[in-house]
């Protein structure tokens, strides 16, 4: 079985072994392909060497062909006329995790996350394939955020509270400014018992928001926060107070 890993650093596996791919070029060539399907080779020269006459740029993706075939050992690209895609039979992890998201199994996609897209490669010399891999790495990091997201939904309807707060935790973690994430984590807190956990909680928030954008918690938050103050048997009274 040929295996291509694109979520985490790339790697190529044949029958279970991951086999070297030390040139980056030979890298972009594959995950382009995993990525945009069969693509003519003008465009892929375009991607991978802008800076060159079409002449080299071909000849350099003959040699990039070349060295795919004698690393794999195996059936990975073929050529239908001046296209070029992955075989049939090679399996690729994004595409995997992608199938997973749509089947609402997003548990299954998140155990296929080794990291992100294609992480560490890069090609100082093709700007096109910079700005095209970075597009790419936004639509795979949304992806992940939509099954962390979906993961702890489902874990809370399940009574999973930790579960769910761990995920929640993990979204925050990539990024703090979404306050609805803040008031997730609150209520997943309150209902596991750590009430001044959850007060603390809306304390970070309150100065993310005001540091970062100059903004003040919405009135859904205030409100969670006032709820938690009033079932702690404490008087209310205004967040802001707090920061005296």
């Amino acid at each position: 079985m040929v295996e291509l890993r694109l979520l985490g650093p790339l790697q190529l596996c044949v029958r279970g072994a991951v086999l070297p791919l030390p040139i980056r070029k030979t890298q972009a060539l594959l995950l382009l392909l995993a990525r945009q399907g069969a693509t003519g080779r003008d465009r892929l020269c375009a991607w991978l060497w802008p800076a060159l006459d079409d002449t080299t740029a071909r000849r350099n993706l003959r040699r990039e062909i070349a060295r795919v075939r004698e690393h794999a050992g195996a059936v990975l690209l073929v050529a239908d006329g001046d296209r070029l895609r992955l075989a049939d039979g090679v399996r690729v992890d994004l595409a995997e995790f992608s199938s997973a998201l749509q089947d609402r199994r997003p548990e299954a996609a998140l155990a296929l996350w080794r990291g992100p897209l294609a992480d560490g490669l890069r090609l100082d010399d093709a700007a096109p394939f910079e700005d095209w891999l970075a597009r790419q790495r936004e639509q795979v990091q949304s992806q992940r955020r939509q099954a962390l997201e979906a993961a702890a939904v489902m874990h809370e309807s399940a009574g999973r509270l930790p579960k769910a707060l761990a995920l929640v935790t993990e979204l925050l973690d990539e990024d703090a400014l979404q306050e609805h994430r803040h008031r997730d984590a609150m209520r997943l807190l309150a209902a596991t018992g750590r009430r001044e956990a959850a007060l603390q909680q809306f304390e970070r928030c309150r100065q993310l928001l005001k540091q970062e954008l100059g903004l003040a918690p919405m009135a859904e938050t205030v409100a969670l926060w006032h709820s938690l103050r009033t079932d702690a048997g404490e008087p209310a009274r205004s967040p802001a107070a707090t920061a005296a």
